[in-house]
């Protein structure tokens, strides 16, 4: 199994007046997002993350897109719990 160290990268991007995003070039670069690729999307507080997916989506993956939903579902229900950055990244690893 291959293990890959993440190591956080900060950059600055706007919200478009149609609430589009552009994922810095950098970051895409480094994880070979191009135009049509897919991204799975989850919030929590003040955190939106992002995840890269397969168009062909996996049963792994269908597991985790219910993840998303149910995790958004308790959000907006108010059952959630806080944690710090590094504990979210702990968390995320499991994905």
């Amino acid at each position: 199994m291959t293990k890959t160290t993440l190591t956080p990268k900060e950059e600055f991007t706007r919200v478009s007046s149609k609430g589009q995003i552009v994922i810095p070039k950098d970051i895409r670069d480094n994880l070979n997002i191009k135009e049509g690729d897919m991204l799975a999307a989850v919030s929590e507080e003040n955190f939106i993350v992002l995840k890269k997916i397969d168009p062909k989506i996996t049963e792994e993956e269908k597991i985790l897109l219910k993840r998303i939903k149910e995790a958004w579902d308790s959000i907006d229900r108010g059952e959630y719990k806080e944690m710090e950055g590094s504990e979210l990244i702990k968390e995320m690893k499991k994905w």
